[in-house]
């Protein structure tokens, strides 16, 4: 079409009309089939144009990949100059530059800007468009006054312009198209400081024709909030920010999506009546009939001043495991980055799900590291909205329109298989142990130093495996640490090496007081006390019986508490180490002579005997089966102990040791098992120490407050005996997708876990059942707090640790479940010494105690993650059978309602144990369904509550604590309809 295709156009105006004398009759057809659709009753004759005629379809390619054409009127060209008018002073002696396709409607504004005021317009071709220093040396050669970019083109054309040293006229530079944020313009003022042109940045949309809101930027805007400020709305358009019920969101600081309503709506959509309808919409707050609203599909607020902020597309939304992620809300935290100039984040496909990569243009050739950014980020996002990746470009893709190119960007590399950050592998010894130790005990690989523990599953449990496995390969370490430090990088600062124990080795003998919970079972009085045990029984396929016995020996000299013993002296009972035995308490039985039917009900009935065979004075606290089942058929391993020595992390500890000795003595090495940790006869003479302390003795005003004694739980026949034969069980679970949202939304919230959202649900549930406004609890758990009794290190010890204390839960049905569970939460940690206290007031105070202590009927019990107990690669795995009954039927239960829940395979699982002879099981079946329907109703919440809660955050409510913070989170959810 050019005689010279590098050779700028002048277009005239005379040029341009007859450019157009081609589509004129297509116009006039549109102009017909609009009116028609839209039931006219008269269509404007041909030969004239009216202001209401199409003057042009631009095509929008929608989420939908369908493109959409949207018909613009004359009309609305016309007045959005007219609207603008004020802001710009266009005259004759502009020049404009035609630098976009009229493919896009930012060339609207640059055509008819420029032929409105009677300007002049100088056509850019297409090579001179994409090439930047290019059209740099244009820009100058034609004294251009007025030149419109998105952001993207604009930082291209910035760079050039350093590069060169040429007097540029330009007193206008207007940015559309895409977010500006105005971080990205830092060169450009580092080069011209507010002595440049004007610079203006305008939002604005197809359908309501090219712009919607103004808002002119200076130097002095980089003191203020970052992100992308788009400003007020043009003269004859208005912006209502509407949330997901359509009604307005609060005046500042909530989102919503921004709808346009007034003179630049267009017709609609050519032959889309459907779209039409779902895109523009009546105007519900206006009382003349007849006026609509364009559903834009972005996110905005209003900031303090006024001013809009757009927080990007909701089409442009992702889901990263489970979790609703903006995009555009990642973009905007990264673009603050001073060391960034421009951004872009993408969510790549990957098995099991999609993750986040970040596409990043640093401002200098110096650069800056992924582990930078990533630590950046980790203080203002949650890690669910952290990129995986972080691949630095020297420039990010342009579309034809000056867009970043999204489908353009390259493949990054192949990242880790969980999110978090850039994968950078370990670089040191110590990296590469704790490496290894993660990887295992979370399931995930590989695992690079700049993970987060806490992102990648773990949890408090874990972490005390983490510590033992760390000591074991000798290193120094602290379950705390994993706390303060929780990537492996930072870890590995603080951990040294660990030349010798720091834990006695030798054999643990003598005696030692009780402990609460060991004072707390004899309290029972129960008619069997040796038959309350945990077991574990397992598979594993050619065990070899001798070897199995050497395993057993070496954990029964190791672990001292596999040789407790316990003996009655009036009412009275003492515990005490044996020495190391000769002959472990280790059978083999043969299942293969009976008939194959035969095989599992034999195993049962023996496992069911061998559960009542352990002696607590003369005899042994463990018991060990083999059981051959037959001909290609793995053998089973069952292990008995009595619950006095061990407890749910124990079992982590045994299980290991157990996997570790057997793979020795296979491989034909010496039995070596890892350093002891502080035992349990020193844990016990420090609780005894520590409830004798005056900090300890100042809180029994608070255990015996009049509001911990509550009045029973109901029940459905009065009078009746809660044995334990009467007792069933029902179990319900979470879906996988559920339940790693209830993993991982709950961190990020607040200080709380699954731990904190579960027993929010019950006590709900509790408390609408009762009728009351508060339910006494007695809540459990692992009890191995190393700093309430002299630091003491219990990361490998075995024993009964568990800590149980009595919780009051205050019902509230003003507020939402999550708001409850971050009340929890506070309320939790509000509990002196974490609960301890409790046990040492009542069972180890040397004063007198009172004659009543609260008693609560209810008991709940988290018991985390189990998945990691068993290497799956290892020689042992779960097996299915039943184990037998762990307590003796004849006894008594202590509690009404037992709960107890544990994430198994990916799925929490929650255990409601209760008495038939208590309880109709429809009661347990309402109440356990009413339970899981609040715990799923909290997941949803959650996730509509991370907007609020970011909210809260963004107006610096650092201060605000507790009451505080959750009325405000409820006035903000009030104000916003939800």
């Amino acid at each position: 079409m050019l005689e010279d295709a590098q050779a700028p156009l002048l277009l005239t105006e005379e040029r341009l009309r007859g450019r157009l004398e081609g589509y004129a009759g297509r116009l006039v057809s549109l102009d017909r089939e609009q009116s028609r659709i839209a039931g006219a009753s008269s269509v404007n004759p041909p030969g004239r144009t009216w202001p209401e005629n199409a003057a042009y379809v631009i095509y929008t390619s929608g989420s939908t990949g369908r493109p959409k054409g949207a018909v613009v009127t004359h009309a609305n060209v016309t007045r959005l100059f007219h609207a603008t008018e004020l802001l710009y002073h266009f005259g004759p002696q502009d020049t404009w530059t035609l630098f976009h396709s009229y493919a896009f409607d930012f060339s609207v504004w640059e055509i008819w800007g420029a032929l409105f005021y009677g300007g002049r317009l100088v056509v850019a071709t297409y090579w001179v468009s994409r090439t930047p220093e290019a059209f740099y040396e244009l820009v100058a050669d034609e004294q251009v006054t007025v030149l419109n970019q998105t952001p993207g083109a604009f930082h291209e054309f910035t760079r050039a312009a350093s590069q060169k040293n040429r007097r540029l006229c330009l007193r206008w530079v207007i940015f559309g198209g895409d977010a500006l944020h105005l971080e990205s313009l830092k060169p450009w003022w580092e080069q011209h400081g507010d002595t440049g042109p004007a610079l203006m940045n305008m939002y604005g949309i197809t359908e309501t024709t090219v712009h919607v809101t103004f808002r002119r930027v200076a130097l002095n805007d980089l003191n203020e909030a970052p992100g992308s400020t788009i400003g007020q709305p043009i003269a004859d358009l208005r912006v209502c920010l509407l949330d997901e019920y359509g009604q307005l969101a609060p005046w500042w600081g909530t989102p919503g999506e921004i709808y346009v309503g007034g003179d630049g709506l267009s017709r609609g959509y050519l032959n889309r009546p459907d779209v039409t309808a779902a895109r523009f919409v009546p105007d519900p707050f206006s009382l003349k009939p007849g006026l609509r609203l364009y559903r834009t599909g972005d996110l905005g607020r209003y900031r303090r001043d006024g001013e809009l902020e757009h927080l990007g597309r909701m089409d442009n939304q992702v889901k990263v495991r489970g979790f609703r992620v903006e995009l555009g809300e990642v973009e905007a935290v990264l673009n603050q980055h001073a060391a960034l100039r421009e951004c872009a984040v993408i969510a790549r496909d990957e098995e099991g799900g999609k993750r986040l990569v970040a596409y990043v243009v640093p401002q200098s050739e110096n650069g800056i590291t992924p582990s930078e950014l990533y630590a950046d980020m980790s203080e203002k996002l949650p890690a669910y909205m952290i990129p995986s990746e972080f691949v630095v470009l020297e420039r990010l893709p342009l579309t034809p329109n000056g867009k970043v190119d999204r489908k353009a960007l390259p493949d990054s590399p192949s990242g880790p298989s969980v999110p978090g950050t850039t994968y950078v592998a370990p670089r040191t010894r110590t990296e590469q142990i704790l490496a290894d130790i993660w990887s295992r005990l979370l399931r995930r690989e590989p695992v690079g130093v700049h993970d987060n523990f806490f992102a990648l599953g773990g949890d408090s449990i874990i972490s005390i495996q983490v510590t033992a496995r760390c000591n074991q390969a000798g290193l120094q370490m602290r379950p705390r640490q994993l706390f303060e430090h929780q990537t492996i990088a930072g870890l590995a600062q603080v951990v040294g090496e660990a030349t010798m124990p720091a834990a006695p080795q030798a054999p643990v003998t003598g005696s030692a007081p009780l402990t609460p919970v060991q004072q707390w079972f004899m309290e029972q009085n129960l008619p069997s006390p040796q038959h309350y045990n945990q077991s574990v029984l397992l598979r594993a396929r050619g065990l070899n019986a001798a070897g199995l016995e050497r395993c057993i020996d070496a954990l029964m000299r190791h672990h001292d508490s596999l040789r407790l013993r316990l003996r009655r002296e009036g009412t009275t009972w003492h515990q005490y180490w044996s020495p190391a035995e000769a002959a472990p308490p280790f059978t083999c039985f043969d299942l293969c002579c009976l008939p194959a039917a035969r095989r599992k009900a034999a195993l049962e009935e023996t496992a069911a005997a061998l559960q009542r065979t352990l002696n607590l004075s003369s005899g042994s606290v463990i018991r060990v089966a083999q059981f051959r089942i037959g001909p290609g058929e793995d053998d089973r391993l069952l292990i008995i102990i009595h619950h006095l020595a061990v407890d749910g992390v124990s079992w982590r500890i045994l299980l290991d040791d157990l996997e570790t000795a057997y793979e020795q003595w296979r491989s034909g090495r010496p039995i070596n098992l890892p350093w002891k940790t502080n035992s349990f006869q020193q844990w016990a003479g420090a609780l005894e120490n520590l409830a004798r302390t005056e900090a300890v003795q100042q809180q029994l005003p608070y255990w015996l407050a009049p509001e911990w004694f509550r009045c029973p739980a109901p029940r459905d026949f009065s009078g009746a005996l809660n044995t334990v034969a009467s007792e069933r069980v029902l179990e319900l679970e979470l879906g996988e997708e559920e339940t790693e949202i209830l993993l991982r939304q709950a961190p990020r919230l607040g200080q709380i876990g699954p731990r904190e959202v579960l027993l929010t649900a019950l006590g709900e549930v509790l408390t609408a059942w009762i009728g009351d406004s508060a339910v006494l609890i007695d809540i459990e758990d692992h009890g191995r707090e190393e700093q309430l009794a002299g630091n003491i290190d219990l990361s490998r010890t075995v024993g009964w640790f568990t800590n149980i204390y009595p919780l009051l839960f205050h019902g509230d049905a003003q507020r939402d479940l999550v708001s409850r569970s971050l009340q929890l939460g506070d309320q939790l940690r509000s509990v002196p010494k974490r609960g301890i206290a409790y046990g040492l007031l009542r069972y180890l105070r040397p004063a007198e105690p009172p004659a009543e202590w609260p008693a609560a009927e209810v008991s709940f019990n988290y018991l985390g993650q189990l998945d990691p107990v068993l290497d799956p690669r290892g020689p042992f795995t779960p097996a299915l059978e039943f184990a037998g009954p762990w307590r003796d039927t004849f006894g008594l239960r202590k509690y009404v309602l037992e709960l107890s829940g544990a994430v198994q395979h990916g799925r929490l699982r929650v255990r409601w144990s209760y008495s038939h002879n208590v309880h109709f099981p429809n009661t347990i079946e309402r109440l356990s369904e009413q339970f899981l329907q609040a715990v799923k109703n909290w997941i949803k919440q959650s996730q509509r509550e991370r907007v609020v809660t970011e909210r809260a955050v963004d107006l610096s409510l650092a201060t605000l604590q507790g009451d505080d913070l959750e009325n405000l989170l409820e006035e903000l959810k009030a104000s916003a309809g939800r």
